[in-house]
C-alpha cells in the first residue's frame, strides 16, 4: 500500500493494513518504512522552513513534539526541527526500550526531483540507540520549550550579579546536571562545567571523549563542553584555543550534513535567552567544522592546578561550532569543541572505562607536547 499525501511518516503508519514490526536493523528498516509512505509525504516534512532554534512559544514553555502510539507498541515522534524520527521501543518488549532515529537531510525537495527520488536519498542516517539514550531524548523531547528557572530565581541571580560585579555567566550548567540526574535515576552533582574535570572526578575519566579518541563525534544524548577560540594574531595567521576554558555545555541530539562538508548539529542548550530574562531550555543548531588551530599546552601541578604554559603553541586540527545565535551573556563568537561525556559510559553503570592519551589524560588537557595528527 502507496500513501502519497500524508503529513507525516507516522500519520502514514496509521493507515498500513499490516502492522509494522522494527526489528531496528537499520537502514533497511528506513527503506521499508519509505517506500510505504510515499517520496511525496516524506518531500512535504522536509520543506518546513528552517530554523536557528526552537524559540519559547508562551509564558509557561513551548509544546513538545506529540508522540503517535504505533501498532508494536512503540511511540513515533516526528521533529520538524531537526528532521528526525525518533521510534520508541517498549521496555517490556522484544527490543528491550532501544530506540531509532532516522536524521533526514537538510534539503528543499523540488517536485521534478521527488518524482525520481529513491526511498534512501532522503535521509542522511540511520542509529539504533541503546535505553539509556532513547530515555535521555524522550526527557529532551518533553523539556522542549520550558523556562529554566523560576520568576525569583531570575531575579536574585540577575541582582547578586550586578551587585558583586562578576561575570554574566549563563545557567547551562544547571539544565545539564538535571538531564543527567534524570537520566541516570540519581541526583548527580559532579561537575558539569567542566566535564572532563567532572569524569575524573567522578572516577570515570574514560568517558570523556574527544575527537582524537573518536573522531566521529558525540552520538545523541551525549553532554558536550565548548571552550572559546581566539582571533589570529595577524593577517593570514591560524586562531588559536587552548582547552582549559570552558565557555558552555549542552547536549548533543542529532546531526545532519551540511554545506561544503560541515554538519549541521542539533543540541539541547540551557541558559538561552538574554541574561537579564528567565533562563531557558532550547533546542538549537550550531555549525560544526574542522579547523586547524594554534594550541596552548598548559602546564599543571601535581594536584591538576595550572602553574603556566608551554612556550611554543602547537597546530592541531580541533572542532568548531559556530552560530548566529548567542548564548544568555556572551557573543555569538566560535566556540572550540573540548570533548563530550559519552552517556552510557558514564551514567550507564558497569566497570568504569579506561581514561586514554586521546581522551581525559588528553596531551592538550595534560601539560605535553601534542602530536599533529597525520
Amino acid at each position: 500500500m502507496r500513501i502519497e499525501e500524508s503529513e507525516s511518516p507516522a500519520d502514514a503508519a496509521r493507515t498500513i493494513e499490516r502492522p509494522v514490526t522494527l526489528s531496528l536493523t537499520g537502514p533497511r528498516e528506513v527503506l521499508r518504512l519509505q517506500r510505504t509512505v510515499g517520496n511525496r509525504a516524506v518531500g512535504r516534512l522536509l520543506r518546513a522552513p528552517r530554523e536557528l532554534q526552537r524559540p519559547m512559544q508562551h509564558e509557561k514553555g513551548g509544546k513538545a513534539d506529540e508522540p503517535w502510539r504505533g501498532p508494536d507498541g512503540s511511540d513515533w515522534v516526528w521533529d520538524a526541527f531537526d528532521r528526525t524520527l525518533t521510534i520508541f521501543t517498549p521496555i517490556d518488549g522484544p527490543q528491550g526500550g532501544r530506540a531509532i532515529q532516522v536524521t533526514y537531510r537538510d534539503k528543499q525537495w523540488s517536485d521534478e526531483e521527488l518524482k525520481t527520488a529513491k526511498p534512501e536519498d532522503f535521509y542522511s542516517s540511520v542509529e539504533v540507540l541503546s535505553p539509556l539514550r532513547a530515555k535521555a531524548l524522550e526527557w529532551l523531547r518533553r523539556q522542549q520549550g520550558t523556562f529554566q528557572e523560576t520568576e525569583a530565581h531570575r531575579a536574585k541571580r540577575v541582582q547578586d550579579v550586578l551587585d558583586s560585579g562578576s561575570a554574566h555567566t549563563t545557567m547551562c550548567n544547571v539544565h545539564t546536571g538535571d538531564f543527567a540526574s534524570h537520566v541516570a535515576g540519581a541526583i548527580h552533582h559532579m561537575n558539569f562545567m567542566d566535564l572532563r574535570q567532572g569524569a575524573i572526578d567522578e572516577k570515570r575519566a574514560g568517558a570523556f571523549h574527544t575527537l582524537w579518541s573518536h573522531p566521529a563525534g558525540p552520538k545523541p544524548g551525549d553532554i558536550y563542553s565548548l571552550g572559546a577560540v581566539n582571533k589570529a594574531s595577524k593577517k593570514g595567521a591560524l586562531r588559536s584555543a587552548n582547552f582549559l576554558t570552558t565557555m558552555h555545555v549542552g547536549v548533543f541530539k542529532s546531526r545532519r550534513p551540511g554545506p561544503g562538508g560541515t554538519e549541521i548539529w542539533t543540541v539541547v542548550d540551557g541558559g538561552q535567552g538574554t541574561f537579564e530574562g528567565r533562563q531557558e531550555t532550547r533546542e538549537r543548531t550550531r555549525v560544526f567544522q574542522r579547523e586547524r588551530l594554534m594550541v596552548r599546552i598548559p602546564k599543571l601541578g601535581s594536584t591538576g592546578k595550572l602553574k603556566g604554559w608551554e612556550t611554543d603553541l602547537v597546530e592541531l586540527e580541533c572542532g568548531v561550532l559556530s552560530s548566529k545565535l548567542a548564548d544568555a551573556g556572551q557573543a555569538d563568537d566560535d566556540k572550540l569543541l573540548r570533548g563530550w561525556i559519552d552517556l552510557n559510559e558514564m551514567f550507564g553503570g558497569g566497570e568504569a572505562p579506561a581514561a586514554t592519551p586521546e581522551g581525559a589524560q588528553n596531551q592538550v588537557f595534560a601539560g605535553r607536547p601534542a602530536p599533529v595528527p597525520a
